[in-house]
């Protein structure tokens, strides 16, 4: 870091160097020959630094490129995105049966990601325990108005 800032020293004082002698030196004859060959000082001032990056570039540890295989985390992010999506429904199916004094054990989502990232659920199936057997078309009901699709209700294993 130290060598960088003395070459960051040493550009800025060229430049001010470079500038008052472009001021002092006129604009015919000598003058545009001392301007390139300020110009030329100024930029081998800038490009000094070049080997010192060179060199700590070699020096640090060299990251080797990891290829992850894109078919597990394309499963494993489709696996969250219908676990979270299960999570979701049964909050709102129990949210909806609250009132019934009935509650959903789980819901089980059939879907599908296309290929522009949206996603077509195709079936959904909320599972209650068996002591609600009678209570089941009232299950299917409130969840299929809540959800705006078809149900299908069965026993919690």
């Amino acid at each position: 870091m130290t060598g960088f800032l003395g070459w960051a020293g040493a550009v800025c004082m060229a430049a001010a160097g470079c500038t008052l002698l472009h001021m002092l030196v006129g604009k015919k004859g000598i003058g545009k020959v001392f301007r390139l060959i300020t110009a030329a000082f100024f930029l081998c001032a800038v490009l000094s630094f070049l080997p010192t990056v060179r060199k700590t570039l070699a020096e640090l540890p060299q990251i080797e490129a990891q290829t992850a295989d894109t078919d597990t985390l394309r499963a494993a992010a489709v696996r969250q995105l219908q676990e979270g999506t299960e999570a979701r429904l049964l909050d709102i199916v129990n949210t909806a049966l609250a009132s019934y004094d009935l509650k959903a054990e789980k819901v089980a989502v059939d879907m599908d990601t296309l290929a522009d990232g949206s996603i077509s659920i195709n079936r959904i199936s909320v599972f209650v325990l068996p002591a609600n057997d009678l209570r089941c078309s009232t299950v299917k009901q409130v969840a299929e108005r809540r959800l705006g699709m078809e149900v299908e209700v069965h026993y919690a294993a």
